[in-house]
């Protein structure tokens, strides 16, 4: 996914939801972001439990002064992984994947 397909698909959506990373039925909190200028993509970093996970809102401003086209990969334990959609949980949390 891309930054402008991420603010497409969540242009409407609360604010407040909390951001976490899902694989294999593994839920860790996205608790940093970071740009990478060499490769020009956005990181979400998804941490240990013991982290707060971000809100959408604090993606969705970086994302608006990025490139649009810009990729989006979650980064966990060093490994970049795609990230390719997300599901709303619960009424409050957006589950990445």
């Amino acid at each position: 996914m891309n930054v402008k397909n991420l603010l497409a698909s969540t242009q409407n959506f609360n604010p407040n939801y909390r951001c976490y990373y899902e694989k294999n039925k593994k839920c860790l909190p996205i608790s940093q972001l970071n740009y990478d200028t060499e490769r020009h993509q956005l990181l979400l970093i998804a941490a240990s439990t013991a982290e707060i996970a971000i809100k959408i809102h604090e993606i969705q401003l970086i994302c608006k002064i990025l490139n649009s086209d810009t990729p989006i990969y979650i980064l966990i334990d060093q490994q970049l992984n795609p990230f390719f959609g997300f599901k709303i949980i619960e009424r409050k949390k957006l589950y990445f994947r």
